[in-house]
């Protein structure tokens, strides 16, 4: 397991209270509304903060088995644990800054909050910590990444907003979604090494991770169009909600197509360039992976603002459909094929 990895209990902590956030701050400042978010971030504070300390400690008083099943130190569990719930302030906050669309804001404390996850992490490896540096780093990272996101102005009293409608009209459907969509993301190495050889997990281990960086264009789109499709909800605006995300679709398409073919007519040179000899069979999973990736992320982005207009059900039952029919085909065709 990852280090990283070690985390995602604290993403699954907000029970989807930070994309719902991300989408109702929009709404009601086109709306004029901005007294009614402060009440809106201080009931989804509570209860992700609530979340995430109870996961802290269950994580806790689990440490018996941990230790003899994983070997996880107290120490180990500690720091995970506060990381859990470090992330999951930092990620909140975040949102609420991405609702305000203060993109240059998340930029800047982005960068320095990786800034001192490599530092802190490079001095307690080199003073002998080993894999305890990166924990630390990650943990210390969320902690100055939270305290940069925090402003008192988001705790001060607001006027009533319908707070049931936001947890239980917005925030589960987009928790369950973002439930399966991390268990999709993070399956396919489990099936292929436990129905396949190392190597045949190894040689897609390669393939997909350079071919998924081509959604990164695609995925900064998303991103941006997000809360803007959010705010056009007000007005029934819907034309421009069209426009806008078929521009989205358009310089999506435009951005990863070149990169992908790239990718494909050169396959061999940037293996050898960057990995070994060894790994040069990879080269021909490209034909399936490149355009898979480029087909899901403009998929993730048409359906990830279906949510933005308020089709909060139908996107949780879409990401559902396809992690069944990933499931029941990856399965399948993984014992056959590899």
């Amino acid at each position: 397991m990852c280090i990283r990895d070690r985390f995602l209990l604290g993403s699954l902590a907000n029970l989807g209270l930070g994309v719902a956030v991300s989408k109702v701050i929009p709404e009601l400042i086109a709306s004029k509304k901005l007294n009614r978010i402060p009440t809106v971030i201080k009931f989804s504070l509570k209860v992700t903060l609530t979340t995430a300390s109870l996961m802290a400690g269950v994580l806790l008083l689990l440490y018996p088995f941990l230790h003899q099943k994983i070997g996880f130190s107290l120490r180990d569990l500690v720091v995970i644990s506060l990381g859990i719930i470090f992330v999951q302030l930092s990620v909140f906050f975040s949102k609420i800054w991405y609702g305000f669309q203060n993109m240059k804001k998340i930029w800047i404390n982005s960068s320095i909050s990786q800034f001192v996850k490599l530092a802190s992490a490079a001095i307690l490896i080199f003073l002998g910590f080993s894999y305890f540096g990166p924990l630390v780093g990650l943990t210390i990272m969320y902690l100055v990444s939270f305290l940069l996101y925090f402003s008192p102005k988001f705790l001060k009293n607001g006027k009533y907003y319908d707070t049931k409608f936001l947890f239980y009209g917005l925030a589960l459907p987009a928790f369950v979604a973002n439930f399966f969509r991390i268990v999709f993301n993070n399956t396919q190495y489990i099936i292929l090494s436990l129905l396949k050889t190392t190597q045949s997990t190894g040689y897609f281990s390669l393939a997909f991770m350079i071919s998924v960086q081509i959604a990164a264009f695609v995925n900064v789109i998303t991103s941006a169009i997000f809360p803007l499709i959010s705010g056009l909800n007000i007005g029934k605006k819907k034309d421009s909600q069209s426009k806008l995300l078929t521009l989205g679709i358009r310089y999506g398409l435009l951005a990863s197509l070149p990169a992908a073919l790239f990718i494909y007519f050169f396959a061999k040179p940037i293996i050898l360039i960057f990995f070994r000899q060894e790994y040069l069979p990879s080269a021909s999973i490209f034909s399936i992976l490149l355009p898979g990736v480029i087909m899901f992320a403009i998929g993730n982005l048409i359906l990830t603002n279906l949510y933005a207009i308020g089709k909060s059900k139908l996107y949780r039952n879409i990401n559902l459909l396809v992690s069944f029919v990933y499931f029941s085909t990856a399965i399948t065709f993984s014992y056959f094929f590899g």
